[in-house]
């Protein structure tokens, strides 16, 4: 979407948009609402890390995961800005799926103590505001609460729970290229059947391009190229847990670079709409992946 200053007449932010972000930041900073897990722990699946990362596949440590999300959703509402209309804030309804496999190596431990494959889906829905503040300035909010469970009769379970708030500024560099200035705080946690329940706090920043390829066409539009360059910091570290027993692997932070191509409008596959496609390749302390690109890290 390329934006352009205009001079709009709009009131301020209502209050509770700004207690609801206080709440969110209180709730990532409150160490009251995550609780360590102890290594005997029998719970080995990190719910709220594998339904954040899209779909793709990571590594942390020794242990391989393939992620696949579906994020279905209905937008209610458009947001919007006029000089007529005032400030118009965007609703969307979100309904995704997410199953995931992750292998562990069992060169160390004894035969049936652990599966060697765990795979698990998830669904948890929740809604997202977006709030256009001016022309250039955008706040995103949303909140989730779903449930989760282990496939092939495994019996482990989770609540999964989380609420976010982002930023976006653009920047029209001149009339085709515009840059995005992303800020945004997460937080996300699950409840299992088994095991402590466990959060994590991330704080997100980076920036992302817009401009377009050249003279490349797709269904007759312009072809847009948007590269992005994210950090993640997770506020308390988030500990991976692989066999029973043994010390956790700790993320602190996560670098992330992508580049994916788009149109002037979405493109659309069956019932799903994506701004964008493309890969981005994520790299952190003891981490990496790689994950396909359908919507603005924003």
């Amino acid at each position: 979407m390329r934006l352009r200053p205009r001079r709009v007449h709009t009131r301020e932010p209502r209050a509770w948009i700004r207690a609801g972000a206080f709440c969110l930041v209180w709730l990532a900073v409150n160490p009251g609402f995550s609780q360590a897990r102890d290594p005997g722990d029998t719970s080995l699946v990190h719910w709220a890390y594998a339904t954040t990362f899209g779909t793709g596949t990571y590594r942390i440590g020794d242990q391989d995961v393939l992620v696949f999300r579906a994020p279905f959703g209905w937008t209610w509402r458009e947001a919007a800005l006029s000089e007529d209309d005032g400030r118009r804030l965007g609703i969307k309804f979100l309904f995704p799926v997410t199953v995931g496999a992750q292998d562990f190596d069992l060169t160390e431990t004894s035969p049936g103590e652990i599966p060697d494959r765990l795979e698990q889906w998830s669904f948890a829905p929740g809604a997202e505001i977006e709030i256009p503040i001016n022309q250039r300035w955008a706040l995103r909010a949303h909140g989730h609460i779903g449930w989760g469970s282990e496939l092939d009769g495994g019996d482990e379970s989770a609540w999964i729970y989380g609420a976010g708030i982002s930023s976006r500024y653009t920047f029209a560099l001149n009339d085709s290229v515009s840059l995005n200035l992303l800020n945004g705080l997460l937080w996300t946690g699950y409840s299992p059947s088994r095991g402590a329940r466990d959060a994590l706090s991330r704080l997100m920043t980076g920036v992302e391009l817009d401009f377009p390829a050249g003279r490349w066409q797709f269904r007759q539009q312009q072809v847009y190229l948007k590269p992005h360059l994210v950090n993640y910091w997770y506020l308390d570290g988030v500990e991976f847990f692989f066999t029973e027993g043994e010390l956790p692997s700790t993320l602190g932070s996560e670098w992330e670079l992508g580049l994916a191509v788009g149109g002037e409008s979405a493109f659309k596959l069956w019932r799903l709409k994506f701004d964008r496609m493309g890969l981005a390749y994520r790299v952190g302390d003891d981490t990496r992946g790689i994950r396909f690109v359908f919507s603005s890290v924003f």
